[in-house]
């Protein structure tokens, strides 16, 4: 056998390990909005070509001024599914959740 065989087993594990939990929880939304009072100040994962209609949805139509984050996936039947953080009213989030809906 090898000298060092049973270490270098031992890193092949340690590292497999490592992959399977970073792969468990690493972010699995790929669509992500910042937005700190009326400004969308990151945007990540938005098709270019809806990207400015909804910078301007989250700038000119949605009247907040806090500071939040939306979340955006599809789902396995394809369903756009959202999730927020931050301080938002249920009737503003419906309203984010709808406009979403309906650009992508």
């Amino acid at each position: 056998m090898f000298p060092y065989f049973l270490e270098i087993m031992a890193l092949i594990a340690g590292g497999f390990v490592i992959f399977v939990i970073w792969s468990a929880t690493r972010t699995k939304w790929p669509i992500r909005i910042k937005v700190e009072g009326s400004q969308v100040t990151k945007h990540v994962g938005l098709p270019a070509s809806k990207a400015g209609s909804i910078v301007r949805f989250f700038t000119d139509e949605l009247s907040s001024t806090s500071q939040f984050m939306v979340y955006a996936t599809r789902g396995p039947s394809g369903a756009l599914q959202t999730r927020f953080t931050g301080t938002l009213d249920s009737g503003t989030k419906q309203r984010v959740r709808n406009y979403l809906i309906s650009v992508l």
